[in-house]
């Protein structure tokens, strides 16, 4: 908004200045979030966030090491069946591939009711609400997820991967188990 000022005259010219100038500007921003962006891609996809900071490091980091106690806990579905409950571990607490005894330990810790979730687990398999990776033909070596931590049918996506300390030096073989 322009003000005009008593004993202050503008010229129509001096108007459309201003109003190319503006556009010019804002054009000139959107170029550089554009290119901002694009930096941030990159630096991300080599492992930093926008700030610097060295995230790849931290993609091994569970929720429950960043909240511990806090929200996760909180919002655990107490009242559900175990089937639900089940489900609420792998889509909010858990981020990789994990062996079915640490689900159970986790259930555990964060539901009143006791007992054997891995019939509850197998169904969910059965249904294609979850899904198993076997490393080795082994089933020492089998770990659960989410279907969509699938890629191409054959391991978990490298976000999703269980940590290297637990899976077998050498790999020979990786089977994904659906039903």
């Amino acid at each position: 908004m322009l003000v005009v000022l008593p004993n202050m005259s503008v010229s129509r010219e001096l108007i459309d200045e201003l109003i190319k100038a503006k556009d010019d500007l804002v054009n000139f921003r959107n170029s550089i979030n554009e290119k901002i962006s694009y930096l941030v891609d990159v630096i991300e996809s080599y492992g930093y966030d926008e700030k610097g900071n060295n995230i790849r490091s931290a993609t091994n980091l569970t929720v429950k090491d960043v909240l511990d106690q806090s929200e996760a806990w909180k919002n655990f579905p107490q009242v559900a069946t175990k089937e639900a409950q089940l489900m609420w571990l792998f889509e909010n607490f858990f981020n990789k591939g994990i062996k079915l005894s640490e689900v159970q330990k986790h259930y555990d810790n964060l539901s009143s009711k006791k007992g054997r979730i891995d019939n509850v687990a197998r169904r969910l398999k059965k249904e294609g609400r979850l899904v198993v990776v076997k490393y080795n033909r082994s089933n020492k070596m089998s770990f659960w997820g989410l279907p969509l931590w699938i890629k191409e049918n054959k391991d978990f996506r490298l976000q999703h991967k269980p940590n290297e300390n637990l899976l077998p030096l050498d790999i020979f073989d990786t089977k994904v188990v659906r039903k």
